[in-house]
């Protein structure tokens, strides 16, 4: 069974500057603005489920643990994001606007690019990524950025609505990000937001991502604006439950494996 996502909501981006290893490695450090001069698919197409684990590779040393992401951070953040369709009427002056959805990779890729992982005694990293595998499988990240004038961002409308299958829910959590500038090649200096929206991923005993073969995304930024569709893609795992279980402990996997059990 196909399960939709349908979002409308005013959304806006803030700068997500992300640190790694506790220094300054350009290799995690990912600008919106030089996010949004790349060139971003409408649908962000993948070979397998976002449960698995086929970038990020932990490999156990003697102390510490090494963390290997191919081909780096900032690629996997742009394969999991996905730029807008205009589906609806209304202007859309929106054109580096794109949400990036939190695959495992991503969530287990933070580790470096956010806490430092490797610089950790090796029970410290494990009990981080067990932390984090416990949220993942607990919650649906999905993270718009906005780019657009002050009016837009400033006077979108607070409707959000979550739909699949089989119902339509509200986020369980919602985090603002402030109104920002960045600096787009070719543009100059422009306004942006993100807003960051937390679904529960499991609704009356139902995986929202269990059995399916993408999401999709859509947001009303402002009443003025067109409604954009967001669309990420994968191929379905079948019914017979193999490649449907929750992500295992990925300490020690590599690449080539899904992170299953």
């Amino acid at each position: 069974m196909t399960y939709s996502l349908r979002l409308f909501a005013s959304l806006s981006c803030a700068l997500l500057l992300l640190g790694g290893c506790g220094s300054s490695n350009n290799a995690f450090q990912v600008d919106p603005g030089d996010m949004a001069s790349r060139f971003i698919s409408t649908e962000s197409e993948h070979d397998h489920h976002p449960d698995s684990l086929t970038a990020v590779r932990f490999i156990p040393k003697e102390q510490q643990l090494k963390v290997e992401i191919d081909p780096s951070y900032s690629a996997l953040m742009r394969s999991w994001s996905a730029a807008p369709q205009n589906v609806g009427s209304g202007r859309s002056n929106l054109q580096y606007t794109y949400a990036t959805f939190w695959s495992l990779d991503l969530v287990m890729g933070s580790l470096v690019a956010n806490m430092g992982i490797q610089s950790l005694t090796k029970d410290r990293a494990r009990q981080l990524i067990a932390r984090q595998r416990k949220q993942y499988v607990q919650t649906l990240r999905i993270d718009l950025y906005l780019f657009g004038t002050t009016t837009v961002l400033s006077n979108a409308s607070s409707f959000i609505r979550l739909e699949t299958g089989d119902g339509s829910y509200r986020p369980a959590r919602v985090e603002y990000g402030p109104l920002r500038e960045a600096f787009v090649p070719g543009a100059n200096t422009v306004l942006y937001r993100q807003h960051t929206y937390y679904f529960t991923r499991e609704v009356k005993g139902q995986d929202l991502l269990q059995d399916t073969d993408g999401v999709e995304l859509e947001i009303r930024p402002s009443a003025s604006t067109a409604e954009l569709r967001f669309q990420w893609t994968w191929p379905n795992p079948g019914p017979d439950g193999s490649a449907q279980r929750r992500p295992r402990d990925p300490v020690g996997y590599h690449a080539s494996s899904n992170g299953r059990e």
